[in-house]
């Protein structure tokens, strides 16, 4: 499961700096990433910490420093590079969380300060666009009127674009137990009105329902499904005992379709996302004790944080010294896997020992 999260970090970042076509689409990744998400919070909610006031005091603990120690740091060395720049370029390299604050209104200024500070509604911001003539409106039909002139769309203010996911993954972790208790019938219905809303707001208002985290909450729900239904196929019948061939065919097949530029082309997305409702779980079971893939794994996070900066920083590096543009995936896919590991030694694997030493402390008594 590991190596999966890093693949799909990776294809983030091919998806953003290129080479376009070389894997899945940033976007499966993303939703894949949702999946995996919901298997997981059901899992570590079932399993480790429970649904009692003790045991969601742990895990609400334990998601927040699992989030916000990392992309802080990220978030306070983007803005120290963005001063360095503009102060190193007098003045010509502009500063993006200032630079968007001067034409707002005192109070967008201040929300829009905190969303990058506090990750709650990153993304809204993908939803407004500027003009000095309308202010601030909804980016609505993925175009803009051609009479407003000097139009910005709003996500240019955030320091940290692709936080929008990780804000996503903060909303589902607010509602996570209640959604991950009982059978799945709560699961089922939050998540067939998700999809609802999603098709909805695509068809009725021409955008891409993509950033706004409610018309997203079905991909983490399948994924709460997914741990529902492996529960209670090992439970109640030995449907997967004896079949490991098969099974290990199937997963190595998925995997092959995922990281092959024809089908990640060719098949509909809805493909990939059954695939993993089917095969993580048992991806899961064949890697959860391997150190590797488990450290492979905790790269992703760190990883899809920092490759923004990892590009900022890889752009100045390569026009500094003349060299061509067509090594920058090559000059951020390696940097930002090796900030990653400095993040993940210093940072990371400090804070896990906090984790783990309240796991130990707050979370339910055995039975």
């Amino acid at each position: 499961m590991g190596a999966l999260r890093l693949l799909l970090a990776i294809a983030v970042i091919l998806q953003h700096y290129g080479p376009s076509g070389f894997m899945i689409s940033g976007t499966q990744a993303v939703h894949i990433f949702f999946i995996i998400s919901g298997f997981y919070m059901a899992m570590i909610l079932s399993e480790k910490y429970g649904f009692d006031r003790k045991g969601l005091k742990a895990f609400y603990i334990n998601r927040i420093l699992r989030i916000y120690p990392t992309y802080l740091t990220v978030l306070f060395c983007a803005i120290t590079w963005h001063f360095i720049c503009y102060y190193t370029t007098h003045g010509i390299y502009p500063i993006p969380i200032v630079s968007f604050a001067t034409f707002l209104p005192f109070w967008q200024r201040i929300a829009f300060i905190l969303t990058n500070f506090t990750l709650l509604g990153v993304d809204l911001p993908f939803l407004f666009y500027y003009s000095p003539i309308h202010g601030l409106h909804f980016f609505i039909n993925n175009q803009f009127d051609v009479l407003v002139g000097n139009v910005t769309r709003m996500y240019g203010f955030m320091v940290i674009p692709q936080a929008w996911s990780i804000s996503a993954e903060l909303c589902f972790y607010v509602i996570a137990p209640f959604a991950c208790l009982g059978k799945g019938i709560r699961a089922t219905s939050l998540g067939a009105i998700s999809l609802f809303l999603s098709i909805f707001i695509t068809k009725h208002y021409g955008f891409s329902a993509y950033w706004f985290w409610p018309a997203a909450f079905y991909l983490f729900a399948m994924g709460i499904l997914s741990y529902k239904i492996c529960d209670w196929v090992l439970f109640h019948s030995r449907f997967l005992l004896g079949e490991h061939r098969v099974l290990l065919t199937c997963l190595l097949s998925w995997i092959f379709l995922l990281f092959v530029p024809v089908w990640s082309k060719v098949l509909p997305e809805w493909i990939f996302s059954a695939g993993s409702v089917i095969l993580v779980p048992i991806l899961f079971n064949i890697t959860k004790n391997n150190r590797i893939d488990r450290y492979l794994g905790n790269l992703s996070y760190p990883l899809y944080c920092v490759h923004f900066l990892m590009g900022e920083i890889s752009r100045t590096f390569i026009g500094r010294f003349h060299i061509s543009y067509a090594f920058l995936p090559c000059f951020v896919l390696i940097t930002s896997i090796l900030a990653s590991m400095v993040l993940h030694h210093f940072i990371e694997e400090k804070v896990d020992l906090i984790r783990n030493a309240i796991a130990l402390k707050l979370k339910r008594p055995s039975s």
